[in-house]
């Protein structure tokens, strides 16, 4: 009488057999004959496939035209895209890159770790407060934008 052991074995057996084969599994590889590279191709053709053999395949002609995009309905052209899950967009911003001095740099590595607000939301809020504080306000879009 078999074993548990044994059925289980020949259980796993069964199941590896109607399984369909991982392509990346190179259990049952045949390993290449090494001196012989013309058993290299996978086929029983010579393996000497230069790509000069195939240039005498005609390719199927390119229509001069531009093709014309799918055809889409408008409720399809303006229905809003997909929602991604994730993080929400925030507001738009504007690249700046600063150069600051290192005791400011200690500086604002030991507000992040107190506060546990990342540098961008700490920069803007300084900002902020020193706008404020000299009574600069926004001139609205366009009008204060020139290049520094």
């Amino acid at each position: 009488m078999p074993s548990f052991l044994d059925k289980a074995a020949e259980s796993d057996e069964e199941i590896r057999s109607t399984q369909e084969k991982d392509p990346a599994d190179l259990s049952g590889a045949q390993e290449p004959d090494w001196d012989n590279p013309d058993a290299w191709s996978g086929s029983t053709e010579s393996a000497s496939n230069s790509a000069s053999e195939n240039a005498d395949r005609t390719a199927p002609p390119k229509s001069k035209k531009p093709k014309a995009p799918a055809s889409k309905s408008k409720a399809a052209a303006t229905r809003t895209p997909a929602l991604r899950r994730g993080r929400p967009k925030g507001p738009d911003r504007k690249p700046l890159s600063t150069r600051i001095l290192p005791e400011l740099d200690r500086m604002l590595t030991k507000a992040v770790e107190e506060t546990g607000k990342n540098p961008q939301t700490l920069v803007e809020e300084a900002l902020a407060m020193y706008f404020r504080r000299l009574k600069i306000e926004d001139p609205g879009p366009g009008e204060g934008s020139t290049a520094a």
